[in-house]
C-alpha cells in the first residue's frame, strides 16, 4: 500500500510540474513579437581572436568512435 501511495504522489507531482512548465512555455512563446528585416539589410560581423585548430572538447563516448576491424 505504501508503494502505491508513493507512486501516486510521484505521479501527481510530475503532472503538476509538467503543467507548470507547459504554462510558462505557452506564456513565453505566445508573447513573442515578430521582427521585420528590410530587404536591403546587411549583416556586419566583427570577428576577433584566433580560430582554434581542433575541437575544444573530447568526445565523451570513445567506444562509438573506435575503428576496430570486425572479425
Amino acid at each position: 500500500m505504501a508503494k502505491f501511495l508513493i507512486g501516486l504522489l510521484t505521479g501527481a507531482i510530475l503532472t503538476v510540474l509538467c503543467g507548470v512548465v507547459l504554462v510558462f512555455s505557452v506564456a513565453r512563446f505566445g508573447s513573442e513579437k515578430r521582427v521585420s528585416v528590410p530587404d536591403n539589410a546587411g549583416l556586419v560581423l566583427r570577428l576577433e581572436g584566433s580560430i582554434p585548430s581542433g575541437l575544444p572538447w573530447n568526445f565523451p563516448f570513445r567506444f562509438l568512435t573506435s575503428r576496430r576491424p570486425a572479425l
